[in-house]
C-alpha cells in the first residue's frame, strides 16, 4: 500500500523536458506567487502588481532551476526517495536568488515563507498534473477513442468478400483461411477502444490482413519485416500498426506505386521509445518532392492514430509523417516507461 501511494504521487509521468510541460509550470508558479501577493496587499492591484515584481526577482530564475531539477529527480528509481526530492527540490532551487536578494540586493524575504511556498508549489504541480490526466472521465474518454479509433473501410469487406468469392471454387482452402483472417480482423475492430493488445498479437492480426490483401495485389504486394522480438511483449492500444499498414497500401499500391513496404518494429538508439514504422513507396508524381497530394490524403487516418495516442499517452507518445527519399514514412513513438509488458 505505501508503494502503491508513492508511485501514484511521483512524477514518472511528468515530462519537464517538454516545453509544453515547462511552460504550464511555470504558469502555475507565477500564478501562486500573484495570488499570494494579492492576499498580502488586500487584493489592490497596483500594491499586487508591485509585490509580484519584486517577488519575480526570486520566482523566475528559482522556477527554471526548479524545472531542471524535477527533470533529474525523474531519473530516480527509489519511490520514496523520488517523492522527497521532489519537494526538497523547489527549495534548493530558491535558495541561491534568497540569498542573492538577501546579500546583494538587499532585500529580506522569509524563509519560512519560501519554504511554504516551496512545499505548495509541488503540492501544486502533483494535483494539477494529476487532475490533467484524469479530467477526461472513463466513459468520456471511451466516447472519444471511439470516434477516433480507425474503423475498417466498407470498401475493404466488400473487396475481401467479393475476392473471397472468386475462390471458393478455385482454391477453396485459401478462402477458407481468408474468411477466418476476416472476422480475426472484424473481431479486434469491435472490441473497447481503449483495450491493450501485445504488440506480437498485433503483429499477427496485421499480418492476417496482409494475407486477405494479397488476393487483390499478388505479387505486387512485397512486404518486408524488420522485428525486434525483444519488444514484442509490450502492450498497445490494439489496431494501431494495421491502420498503418492499410494506410500504406491505400496510398502507395492503389494509387499506382510500385516498391517494397517496409515495416520496421523495435526502440530507439537510447533504447527509450519503441517504435513502430511503416515506408511505402510514393507514386511517381509524388516523388520529386511534391507530397501534397499524399499528404492531404492520408490525413484522416494519421490524425485518428494521433488523437488516440494523444487520448491514452499525452506527451509520452507521437505519431510523425513525411516523405523520404521517394517513400512516406510514418513512425509511432511511444515511451517504454508508458507501456507496460
Amino acid at each position: 500500500m505505501h508503494s502503491k501511494y508513492l508511485r501514484k504521487w511521483t512524477i514518472e509521468w511528468i515530462n519537464f523536458s517538454n516545453p509544453s510541460i515547462a511552460l504550464r509550470t511555470l504558469v502555475l508558479a507565477n500564478a501562486l506567487v500573484f495570488l499570494g501577493c494579492a492576499i498580502q496587499e488586500n487584493f489592490l492591484l497596483s500594491n499586487t502588481l508591485h509585490s509580484f515584481i519584486n517577488a519575480s526577482i526570486i520566482l523566475e530564475p528559482s522556477c527554471l532551476f526548479a524545472l531542471v531539477l524535477w527533470g533529474q529527480v525523474s531519473k530516480i528509481t527509489h519511490d520514496l526517495l523520488k517523492a522527497v526530492c521532489f519537494f526538497v527540490s523547489p527549495l534548493i532551487a530558491m535558495l541561491p536568488s534568497y540569498y542573492f536578494c538577501s546579500a546583494i540586493l538587499q532585500t529580506s524575504y522569509s524563509l519560512s515563507l519560501l519554504v511554504l511556498y516551496a512545499l505548495l508549489l509541488s503540492c501544486a504541480v502533483l494535483i494539477y498534473f494529476d487532475w490533467r490526466k484524469k479530467s477526461l472521465s472513463p466513459a468520456l474518454l471511451e466516447a472519444q477513442l471511439s470516434e477516433l479509433q480507425s474503423k475498417m473501410k466498407p470498401h475493404f469487406f466488400f473487396n475481401t468478400i467479393c475476392g473471397i468469392s472468386t475462390l471458393i471454387y478455385s482454391n477453396p482452402q485459401h478462402a477458407e483461411d481468408a474468411l477466418l483472417n476476416l472476422a480475426d480482423i472484424f473481431r479486434a475492430s469491435l472490441k473497447k477502444h481503449s483495450t491493450f493488445t501485445t504488440l506480437a498479437e498485433e503483429v499477427e492480426l496485421s499480418k492476417k490482413y496482409l494475407f486477405i490483401e494479397s488476393m487483390r495485389f499478388a505479387e505486387r504486394l512485397d512486404v518486408q519485416w524488420d522485428l525486434d522480438e525483444d519488444v514484442l511483449s509490450y502492450k498497445i492500444p490494439s489496431l494501431i500498426l494495421q491502420p498503418l499498414i492499410e494506410n500504406a497500401i491505400s496510398h502507395g499500391l492503389e494509387a499506382g506505386s510500385s516498391g517494397q513496404i517496409l515495416i520496421r518494429i523495435g526502440t530507439n538508439a537510447k533504447k527509450t521509445h519503441l517504435c513502430i514504422q511503416v515506408a511505402n513507396p510514393l507514386p511517381s508524381m509524388n516523388q520529386n518532392h511534391t507530397p501534397n497530394a499524399h499528404r492531404k490524403n492520408t490525413g484522416s487516418a494519421l490524425y485518428n492514430i494521433s488523437q488516440r495516442l494523444e487520448l491514452l499517452f499525452q506527451e509520452h507518445a507521437r505519431l510523425q509523417s513525411s516523405p523520404q527519399a521517394g517513400s512516406w514514412i510514418s513512425t509511432i513513438e511511444i515511451e517504454l516507461r508508458a507501456l507496460s509488458s
